[in-house]
């Protein structure tokens, strides 16, 4: 009896590949893995090398609350309308 569930598993990208498949640069899904906040796979020499599910990376990122990037926040600019 054949089985509707696929076997074959999701190819594991890299952050280039996978970036545009979940909506954010590919220097941005680095930072969110070294963070922990996804998960990635450590390939190459001493897992210098990060390869990604994009299944796994947006299931990851439904489950947390929305995500601020540190890197584009700007530093020691204030809010010119304060008084």
């Amino acid at each position: 009896m054949a089985s509707d569930v696929s076997t074959e598993q999701e190819p594991a990208l890299t952050a280039q590949e996978c970036a545009p498949l979940i909506g954010v640069t590919a220097s941005t899904l680095w930072r969110m893995a070294e963070r922990g906040l996804v998960p990635c796979l450590r390939t190459g020499v001493a897992g210098r090398g990060l390869r990604f599910i994009p299944s796994e990376v947006r299931a990851a990122l439904r489950a947390r609350p929305a995500w601020t990037d540190p890197a584009s926040h700007t530093r020691g600019k204030r809010d010119s309308t304060a008084v």
